[in-house]
């Protein structure tokens, strides 16, 4: 029950309270008035309001208003692509538009470069298929180290690693996997 409906309810009890206690049982003034007014009129508010309060006569037209009738389609899509809004929205060129610094390729100011991160996802998928089956399901309890071809560790033993076969990428640097220490001073 929504929190204008339990308002609603609240306030008909108080009204009804208050009625009883002026001594008008069970009818509202506002009905009690519609009776004193011409024939047409007081035909037209009884057939409407019948039995009807002062509260739900004062809420009933703006807390239950919601359209009549549903909005077709084609008006719908004429109201939302028509006019200025749409070409204000779509129409305008972009000013944010930045060569990306490591491969060229254009992208938004503010995203990553689409070209670069293809390039990523594609080698992190080398990486995981190099990994292994068991590395999906048993995740090993050391630090991973990913060697290419003609890499050597170092501290291998230490190391869970996982030999590629095939020379690095040019734009994934070696210190790109190592740890580094941190650099909080605490």
């Amino acid at each position: 029950m929504s929190a204008s409906t339990r308002f609603l309810e609240a306030l008909l009890r108080l009204e009804t309270s208050f009625f009883r206690w002026i001594g008008v049982n069970g009818h509202s003034p506002a009905l009690v008035c519609n009776t004193i007014q011409t024939p047409e009129v007081t035909r037209h508010h009884n057939h409407d309001r019948q039995g009807s309060s002062v509260i739900e006569s004062i809420f009933d037209s703006r807390l239950w208003a919601v359209p009549k009738f549903r909005r077709s389609l084609e008006r719908r899509m004429t109201r939302r692509m028509g006019g200025e809004k749409h070409f204000e929205t779509y129409g305008q060129p972009k000013n944010n538009i930045v060569a990306c610094l490591e491969c060229g390729h254009w992208h938004e100011k503010h995203t990553i470069c689409g070209h670069c991160y293809a390039k990523v996802r594609e080698e992190t998928k080398h990486m995981q298929e190099a990994m292994g089956e068991e590395a999906n399901f048993y995740a090993p309890q050391k630090e991973v180290a990913f060697l290419y071809e003609g890499e050597k560790d170092e501290n291998s033993q230490e190391k869970f690693v996982v030999h590629l076969k095939k020379r690095r990428p040019e734009w994934f640097s070696k210190s790109l996997t190592s740890k580094q220490p941190s650099s909080d001073p605490s």
